[in-house]
């Protein structure tokens, strides 16, 4: 067969080798998943090698590839397509000497509108690459022999390696088409579990294995008292404070490092952050946003606020500025109801719907002024019919389709979407179109974050967004996703809470005071 451009069949997908042997794509339909794949950079005793062709051999379901990578060493790449795609690179020193090879690249790329969702943890990794839309078959490759130590933006990266000589080494991957992310869980085997960060004082659990030994930190307890289960069985780890904890398995296959971490509840993190609002004073006072107003106000309610006197001076500083000025975002309106709602004045309840009832556009916190403003009015037995109205035409005019990535006009479109649906029976596309989008991003059930991730406060609001709209999310979603929507909402928190510290910007507090809220 022709060695200018081969392609082999991978249902439902293909891939294409140029004629030196590298993956030139991996494509699903007229989606790339993968647009390029190769041995990159090999370092061996801090010399940087870039390996060259020494041989090609072809046939119906395999390629086979000679490299030659200076000093002796020697890769041989075969790629099989008998059942998935194999990938085996087996390193060899041809030299009279040992050889210390401080890395091996494999050069990956994700294609332009994909996702990946990277594992790598030794003995054990995995690159997870979904479209960014949420729709469409997976591909996931998995390590079978050998180990990772990273997983970059370009690629994979071994550690380091001592061969004497004659010694060689293998990595394989292999690669599979998943139809969705719970066929892609169910047919997963690891220890390294998902979530591996959850709130304090939620277990983790870990599959046990007979044949291995599993290193746990001393001060990390073992949920009823097990530290490893035998013969397959779960074992449940838990911290009963927040931070992070290395874990290791060790067995005949090799090791596998990771790390579990354990964040400190919501409400703690409302509570800290209240805290340091309460002592501002003079201009930093005054500065604080409609975003801090809503973290007072969710961590009053909550009982967190370690001074409430303060903070309520505080929150009503804010309201007060925004019952001068009026609102001006969604978060503003939102503020102004919940206030309505502690203190029963009318003043902050009518400014916020005389905004909804004018506004034009699809602001972030819009979705959630609307349910705040449509229960205050139905309390007080006011009709609701105009605030319904607006917000139905401003969700009519949005496309089926969302821009992708998510952006804040995406997200703020969801949130509105949410509202509107917890009228209608069935989702709209549009509705069900901007989940599927914001799956990727949150996990929907894989194992590792999204790479790449979108900014914090986004997160937050989509985890606002998933407690707000649990039901009407789930009927949306179908298997689409590995997790119900509450579980996916309540373990992207933890990984926020987790990321942020206590260093999150108020905006993604705020929403993830709302996410309480709902």
């Amino acid at each position: 067969m022709p060695t200018s451009r081969m392609i082999f069949e991978v249902p439902p997908g293909r891939l294409d080798v140029d004629d030196g042997g590298r993956i030139v794509a991996a494509l699903a339909g007229d989606r790339s998943y993968l647009s390029g794949g190769s041995v990159g950079e090999v370092i061996i005793a801090g010399r940087p090698h870039q390996p060259t062709v020494a041989r090609l051999a072809v046939d119906e379901d395999e390629i086979d590839v000679d490299l030659a990578a200076g000093d002796g060493l020697t890769l041989a790449v075969r790629h099989s397509f008998a059942v998935g795609w194999g990938w085996r690179i087996r390193l060899s020193n041809d030299s009279p000497d040992e050889l210390a090879v401080d890395s091996v690249r494999l050069d990956l790329t994700l294609g332009a509108e994909m996702v990946g969702h990277p594992i790598a943890a030794g003995s054990e990794a995995e690159l997870v690459i979904r479209p960014r839309d949420g729709e469409g078959p997976i591909l996931a490759g998995r390590l079978v022999t050998g180990s990772v130590a990273e997983i970059t933006e370009t690629g994979l990266i071994t550690g380091p390696l001592r061969l004497p000589p004659g010694a060689g080494y293998v990595l394989t991957w292999q690669w599979n088409w998943y139809d969705d992310v719970a066929r892609l869980i169910e047919r997963r085997r690891g220890i390294v579990p998902w979530p591996t960060v959850r709130t304090v004082g939620e277990p983790i659990d870990l599959r046990g294995d007979p044949d291995a030994a599993l290193i746990v930190p001393d001060d990390l307890l073992g949920a009823g008292g097990m530290m490893r289960g035998p013969g397959g069985e779960l074992t449940e780890l838990v911290s009963d404070q927040a931070g992070r904890y290395r874990i290791e398995e060790r067995s005949a296959r090799g090791t596998v490092t990771f790390d579990l971490g354990w964040a400190a509840p919501v409400e703690q993190a409302l509570g800290e952050r209240v805290d340091r609002f309460a002592r501002a004073t003079g201009p930093e006072a005054a500065a604080l946003s409609a975003a801090d107003g809503i973290v007072l106000h969710l961590a009053l309610g909550a009982g967190t606020a370690t001074d409430p006197d303060r903070a309520t001076d505080a929150l009503e500083v804010i309201t007060a500025g925004l019952v001068d000025a009026g609102p001006r975002t969604g978060l503003d309106a939102t503020l102004l109801c919940l206030e309505h709602h502690r203190t029963g004045e009318r003043d902050p309840l009518d400014l916020a719907v005389t905004w909804i009832l004018s506004c034009d556009r699809v602001d972030p916190g819009l979705g959630f002024a609307v349910t705040q403003a449509c229960l205050a009015r139905v309390i007080r037995g006011q009709s609701i019919s105009g605030i319904i109205d607006r917000a139905g035409a401003l969700a009519a005019a949005i496309p089926d389709r969302p821009t992708l990535p998510l952006d804040a006009a995406g997200v703020a479109e969801l949130e509105l979407l949410a509202a509107i649906h917890r009228n209608l029976e069935r989702p709209s596309p549009a509705f069900r179109s901007r989940l599927r989008a914001a799956g990727p991003y949150l996990g929907s059930g894989e194992v590792a974050p999204a790479r790449p991730a979108l900014d914090t406060e986004r997160r937050a609001a989509l985890v606002a967004v998933l407690r707000f709209a649990d039901e009407q999310a789930a009927v949306a979603i179908g298997r689409d996703w590995a997790a119900a929507p509450s579980a996916l909402a309540e373990v992207a928190a933890a990984y926020l809470l987790d990321e942020i510290a206590d260093t999150g910007s108020s905006e993604t507090l705020a929403w993830l005071a709302l996410g309480l809220a709902t």
